[in-house]
C-alpha cells in the first residue's frame, strides 16, 4: 500500500508539501471575544471549511472545525491537524490571509469615505416640490362654471 504523506510534488519524500497549503480567513462582523474570524483551507484539493481565527495572547491563530456531542455537551474536533510543521504553517498562511482580509476591509473604507454624497431624500422632495410649483404656475388657469358641452 502507498504511503498517503507522500506527495509527488516535494519530491516522494514524506514531510507534507506545506507550499501547496491556502487558506481564506474571513472578518466576522462583530468579533465574538477572541474568535475574530472564520477560515476554509485548501490543500491539494481538499476543501476543508469552518476552521476558526482567533486573537490569542501568542497571537492569531486558527482552530479545527468541530461539532457539538449531543451526549457530552463537548465539542468534538471533525478535522485533527498532525503535527508542529503543519500548524505553524496553517497559522502563517491564516496570519497572511487575515492581514489581507484587513487591508482589503481598510481600502473599501477609504474608498467609502472619498465617495461623493447624494442627495438627501428630502432635498429631492423639495427640488420636486419647488419645480411642480413653477410648472402650475405657468398653466393657464382652469376655466370656472358649468362646462358648455355637459348634457343635462
Amino acid at each position: 500500500m502507498a504511503d498517503t504523506n507522500t506527495s509527488a510534488a516535494n519530491g516522494g519524500n514524506n514531510t507534507p508539501d506545506l507550499s501547496a497549503i491556502t487558506v481564506n480567513v474571513r472578518l466576522l462582523n462583530e468579533p465574538n471575544g477572541k474568535h475574530i474570524g472564520m477560515a476554509s483551507v485548501q490543500y491539494h484539493g481538499f476543501n476543508m471549511d469552518n476552521f476558526k481565527v482567533f486573537n490569542g495572547e501568542n497571537g492569531l491563530f486558527i482552530s479545527e472545525p468541530t461539532v457539538r456531542n449531543g451526549k457530552s455537551n463537548t465539542f468534538d474536533k471533525t478535522i485533527r491537524v498532525s503535527g508542529d510543521d503543519l500548524r505553524a504553517a496553517l497559522n502563517q498562511k491564516a496570519f497572511e490571509s487575515y492581514n489581507a482580509a484587513l487591508d482589503k476591509l481598510v481600502a473599501r473604507a477609504a474608498d467609502a469615505r472619498n465617495m461623493t454624497v447624494k442627495p438627501s431624500m428630502q432635498k429631492q422632495m423639495d427640488d420636486g416640490a419647488k419645480q411642480a410649483a413653477e410648472y402650475n404656475a405657468a398653466r393657464p388657469a382652469p376655466v370656472q362654471g358649468k362646462n358648455k358641452n355637459a348634457e343635462i
